[in-house]
């Protein structure tokens, strides 16, 4: 599952000003923020379809600087379980994330889980200090957010289901914008 740690609050007096894209499903690589899909009425009582997955299912810590993600939430009645999937998408078209930097965090193989809030904090400062780099402007006066794509205590000592023992120290930065989608590389749009 997708641990997502995420920073501050964007200036919302910036995303009213309408920095959004056309909305359109392939607005091209132009970078742009788009409006989310107006979700189809359904007559009364009637189950909305399962969405389709547009990509490569992937796991969530085999994601590339520079590639672009979404994430889908599947509802399984039969466990009574909600699961995330994970698609890499090619970024002209409309997604969830932009991966733009990853950091190995230094403690050893062997180091105990140090928990998630630590972890969190730590994320948050590699995260923040590459985000101007990548984007061009200051986290301040963007209209993106960061998170991040942490080891749960699972994947640090290298047990959980998607593991074949390894251990993960790995972070995963992501620019996104709160309900809305991109479209287009975020690297260097100033948004």
């Amino acid at each position: 599952m997708f641990r997502r740690v995420v920073l501050g609050v964007c200036a919302l007096a910036l995303v009213a000003s309408g920095c959004t894209g056309d909305g359109s499903p392939d607005a091209g690589s132009k970078p742009a923020i788009l409006d989310l899909p107006t979700p189809e009425a359904h007559a009364g009582g009637e189950i909305a379809p399962t969405p389709v997955p547009e990509g490569r299912a992937t796991n969530e810590f085999e994601l590339d600087v520079e590639t672009c993600f979404n994430t889908y939430e599947f509802y399984f009645e039969q466990i009574d379980e909600t699961r995330e999937r994970t698609t890499v998408v090619d970024c002209r078209r409309p997604h969830d994330g932009e991966v733009y930097a990853i950091y190995d965090h230094p403690a050893e193989q062997n180091f105990p889980y140090p928990g998630g809030s630590q972890l969190r904090e730590w994320s948050n400062i590699q995260c923040l200090q590459s985000f101007e780099d990548f984007v061009g402007t200051p986290f301040v006066l963007s209209l993106l957010q960061i998170g991040s794509v942490a080891p749960g205590a699972d994947d640090w000592d290298g047990e959980s289901d998607a593991s074949d023992g390894t251990k993960v120290r790995s972070f995963r930065c992501y620019v996104f914008a709160p309900d809305a989608q991109l479209s287009g590389s975020m690297g260097g749009s100033g948004f």
